[in-house]
Parts: structure tokens; sequence; C-alpha cells
């Protein structure tokens, strides 16, 4: 068994555990779009070929929050992630919610992020 493995089993056992504590699913769930999140805006950083500090500047966000958000450790808001999309890249964000059709969902869904320039 390799240790790669070894590990990925433990964290399976973990997350059996964790989550059947009360409360722990909208945790980890947080957690997991903290992680996301922070993925998004590091790609968003590398793929613009601007430094961190630059982006940082023009969207108005002072860089140690930025290199918290990249690591997963703050989530930004939709402003934020906006200003800096725009900082990056050039273009705006646009985040668009709708009904559900299910009727026991009182919680709109979010459309995927769509980028204008």
């Amino acid at each position: 068994m390799t240790r790669k493995h070894r590990a990925a089993v433990s964290t399976e056992r973990w997350e059996r555990r964790v989550l059947s504590r009360p409360g722990a699913a909208e945790r980890v769930a947080q957690y997991r779009i903290e992680v996301k999140t922070g993925r998004f805006i590091k790609q968003l950083v590398e793929a613009s070929g601007k430094t961190q500090r630059v982006i940082a500047k023009t969207a108005q966000v002072p860089e140690p929050n930025l290199t918290k958000i990249k690591r997963g450790e703050i989530v930004p808001t939709l402003d934020t992630i906006a200003r800096l999309t725009r900082a990056a890249l050039g273009a705006g964000l646009e985040v668009r919610v709708v009904r559900s059709r299910s009727p026991r969902r009182k919680v709109g869904k979010v459309d995927p992020i769509v980028l204008n320039a």
C-alpha cells in the first residue's frame, strides 16, 4: 500500500466520522467552497501574466488578503471576485441567480460564471 493510498483511506474515514456530527456537513461544504474559490483565483492570477501585487492594487484588494483567498483561507465576496477578474483579465463578471424548478427549494440556484469583456 502506497503512502498516497493510505492518506486517501484515512481521509475517507475522517470524513465519515466528522460528517456524522451536527453541523459538520455545513462546515465541510464551506471548506470546499473556500478551496474551490481559492483555486479559481490562483488560476486567474497565473493566467493573467500579471503579478499578484499589480492585480491586488488594481482590484483594490490588500495583497495579504489576495494571498489568503488563493490559499482558501477566506472566501471573497462576489464583488471582490468580480474586481479581481477585471483586474486580471480585463473582463467583467456576471453571476445570474435563477429560480429553482423544484418547489421544495426556496433558494435560487446560481448559473455558471460568465465573463463579459
